[in-house]
C-alpha cells in the first residue's frame, strides 16, 4: 500500500493525474474492504501501545502488556534504545547475533530476545555507535537522491521507468527495515542485489543527447578559465551553439588574461571577466576574492540554463560551473568518479584529443556534433591603425598601403620570440641569425613580438632585455611592435603575412587569423595543440625547441614560403579565369 502510494506521487509529480487518482481511489477501496472488516477486527488493538506507554514503562512491563509478535518487537527496542541512551557513541560490534549476546541476561530472561533488534536502524545504532547511523543514514539518502535525479531529469524511455521502478523498490524496501533487520542474510543479499542491479543499470543507461531531455535552453553559458590558447580553441564549439540556435543567449565568463579573444566575438551576448589572483600584482587578495564573488551573484542571477565548464577536469573548474547556479551543468569528470558538481558529466576522452575537439565534444549533450568550424578571432581595426601608426614611425621607407580590406604589408612577418615554458623557447641568438637570413633571402622585414615586461617579474614575466637584444645585433633592423594587451598582439598579426613563433598564445591567435605558420617547439603534444585548420610547419625535435638549429628553421620558412605564393597563384588564376 504505501508503495503505491508513493507510486501515486510520483505521477502526479509528472502532472498524470488520472492515473494518480485511480491509484489512490483504489488504496482507499481495498482499506475500506479489508482493513478494516479483517486487519481491525483480528488485532487485539486493547494491547497496541502509545508513545508515552513506550517511553514510560520498562522492557518487562512492555512484554506484560503485549506479548505478541508486536510487543516482542517493542520490548527489543526499548533494551535496544536503553543502551544506546548510555552511551550514545560507543560501538557493540557489528554482526547477526551481537545484540543477543550482549544483552540476554537474567534481568530480561523472562521475555524472548531475538539476536537482531528487528529494526535496521535501531540495529545499526546498537553496533556502530550514533556515528555508524549517520553514515549508514548518508549512504541509503544519497543512493535515493542519485536514482531520484535520474528520474525527475528523464522524460520517458527505459531510464524513466527503471528509475521509478528502483525509487519504488526502495520506499517499500527501508519501511520493512523499520519492522525487520538489516542484518538477517536473506534481506541483506536482497538488498545488495536489488543495489547492485540498480547502480549498474543507471550507469549503462545511455545519456539522453537530445534538448527534450534538458529542457527548453533560453541561456546557456561557457567558462573557460585558463590561456590564451584555450579559449581560441573554444570558439569554434560557441560558433556551433550559435548556428544551432540563433536566438538563444550566449555567455562566457573568461579571465583578465584572455578577455580580449572574445572582444569582437559575433557569437556571444555578455562577457563576465573575472580577475585571477596571481594575476593582480597591485591588488588585495581580498578584494579580488570579492570582486569576483560579487561577478558570480551577478552571473547567478541571470539564470542560465546550462553552462559548459570548457578544459580538462578539474575541481577548481567543476566548482565555479556550480556556482553559476546553471540549471544543468557539463564538464569533463574522470571515468571512476561521480561529480557532485556536475549533473551532466562526460566521460573524459581515453585518448588524447586536439583541444578544439575537446570543447567541441562537450556540446553532445545539447544534440550538436559534427566537424569543428574554424577558429573566431575579429581584430580591432582602431587597434589595427594604432599597430599601423607605429611602424611607420619606425620605417623609413615604408612597403604599406591601405586597402578595402584592411592594412597590408607585401613583406612583414611576425616573430614572436615568447613562451611561457622553458623548454619551448628558442635564443635570442638564433632568432637574430634567422632574421639576417630571411631579410637577404626573400627580402622581408621581421616585426618582433614579445610578452611585455622583466623577466625577473614574478607576476608576470616578459622579455623585453632580449627583443632589445635582438633589435640591436640584427643587421637589418627589424620593427618592434610592444604589445601590452591582448588586443594589440591580436592586431600586430593580423597584418603581417606569415608568422614565425614558439608553443603559445600568439600561435594559436595566428592560426583564427588564418596566417601561415612556422613554429618552433620543443615538449608540446602535436595531437592537441596542432594550430587548426592553418597553413603550419612545426619544427620539433626531443623535448627542447632549442635544439632546433637555424638551417631547420630557414628550410622550414622556405617550404611554407613557397606554398604561399603558390595558394595566392592559384586564386589568381581562378580570378581571372
Amino acid at each position: 500500500g504505501l508503495q503505491l502510494l508513493f507510486i501515486a506521487g510520483l505521477l502526479a509529480l509528472k502532472k498524470r493525474w488520472i492515473a494518480s487518482i485511480i491509484i489512490i481511489a483504489a488504496l482507499i477501496l481495498t482499506g475500506s474492504l479489508y482493513v478494516e472488516k479483517k486487519m481491525l477486527r483480528d488485532l487485539h488493538t486493547a494491547n497496541l501501545l502509545t508513545l508515552q506507554d513506550f517511553l514510560k514503562l520498562s522492557p518487562d512491563e512492555i512484554y506484560a502488556k503485549s506479548s505478541d509478535a508486536a510487543g516482542q518487537r517493542f520490548t527489543m527496542w526499548k533494551v535496544a534504545i536503553s543502551h544506546i541512551a548510555k552511551s550514545p557513541f560507543h560501538a557493540n560490534g557489528f554482526g547477526r547475533f551481537s545484540f543477543g549476546e550482549i544483552v540476554r541476561t537474567e534481568k530480561n530472561k523472562n521475555f524472548i530476545i531475538y539476536p537482531h533488534t528487528h529494526n535496521t536502524f535501531i540495529g545499526i545504532a546498537f553496533e556502530l555507535g550514533l556515528q555508524g547511523l549517520i553514515v549508514f543514514l548518508w549512504m541509503i539518502i544519497t543512493f535515493f537522491v542519485v536514482v531520484w535525479r535520474k528520474w525527475y531529469g528523464s522524460t520517458s524511455g527505459f531510464s524513466h521507468y527503471f528509475t521509478a521502478a528502483l525509487l519504488t523498490m526502495m520506499v517499500g524496501y527501508w519501511f520493512a527495515n523499520c519492522f525487520e533487520n538489516f542484518d538477517a542474510d536473506d534481506i541483506k543479499l536482497l538488498f545488495m542485489m536489488l543495489l547492485g542491479i540498480g547502480m549498474a543499470v543507471s550507469h549503462r543507461i545511455p545519456k539522453e543527447k537530445e534538448l527534450q531531455n534538458l529542457k527548453p535552453m533560453k541561456k546557456i553559458l561557457f567558462i573557460r578559465r585558463d590561456n590564451i590558447g584555450d579559449l581560441i580553441c573554444t570558439t569554434p564549439a560557441i560558433h556551433a551553439v550559435r548556428e544551432k540556435y540563433p536566438d538563444i543567449k550566449i555567455g562566457i565568463l573568461i579571465n583578465t588574461y584572455n578577455a580580449d579573444v572574445v572582444a569582437n566575438n559575433p557569437d556571444t551576448d555578455e562577457v563576465y571577466i573575472y580577475e585571477k589572483a596571481k594575476h593582480t600584482e597591485y591588488k588585495n587578495r581580498f578584494s579580488v576574492w570579492f570582486s569576483n564573488a560579487k561577478l558570480l551573484l551577478k552571473v547567478q542571477k541571470e539564470r542560465y540554463d546550462v553552462a559548459i565548464a570548457c578544459g580538462n577536469y578539474s575541481p577548481h573548474l567543476a566548482r565555479y560551473a556550480f556556482l553559476t547556479g546553471a540549471r544543468t551543468r557539463i564538464g569533463y569528470a574522470p571515468r571512476d568518479k561521480k561529480s557532485f558538481y556536475y549533473n551532466l558529466p562526460v566521460d573524459e576522452p581515453k585518448e588524447t584529443l586536439h583541444e578544439v575537439v575537446a570543447s567541441f565534444k562537450l556540446l553532445e549533450p545539447l544534440g550538436i556534433d559534427g566537424e569543428p568550424s574554424s577558429l573566431v578571432l575579429k581584430p580591432s581595426a582602431d587597434e589595427m591603425e594604432k599597430v599601423f601608426t607605429n611602424i611607420l614611425g619606425q620605417a623609413s621607407r615604408p612597403r604599406y598601403k591601405h586597402s578595402g580590406a584592411g592594412i597590408t604589408h607585401h613583406g612583414l612577418i611576425a616573430m614572436h620570440i615568447s613562451s611561457r615554458r622553458k623548454e619551448n623557447r628558442w635564443g635570442a641568438e638564433k632568432f637574430i641569425e634567422l632574421g639576417n637570413k630571411l631579410a637577404k633571402l626573400y627580402n622581408v622585414k621581421p616585426m618582433i613580438l614579445w610578452s611585455p615586461g622583466d623577466s625577473k617579474n614574478s607576476y608576470h614575466p616578459g622579455d623585453d632585455e632580449t627583443a632589445k637584444e635582438i633589435e640591436e645585433k640584427m643587421e637589418t633592423k627589424p620593427f618592434l611592435c610592444r604589445t601590452t594587451r591582448l588586443r594589440e598582439l591580436i592586431s600586430a598579426l593580423s597584418i603581417c603575412k606569415l608568422v614565425i613563433c614558439l608553443d603559445g598564445g600568439a600561435m594559436h591567435i595566428a592560426a583564427a587569423l588564418g596566417k601561415p605558420i612556422l613554429t618552433i617547439w620543443g615538449s608540446t603534444d602535436r595531437r592537441r595543440w596542432t594550430p587548426w585548420k592553418a597553413e603550419s610547419i612545426i619544427l620539433q625535435k626531443g623535448r627542447n625547441a632549442d635544439d632546433v638549429c637555424v638551417e631547420e628553421a630557414l628550410a622550414g620558412f622556405d617550404e611554407l614560403w613557397r606554398k604561399y605564393h603558390e595558394y595566392l597563384k592559384t586564386l589568381t588564376t581562378g580570378g581571372c579565369s
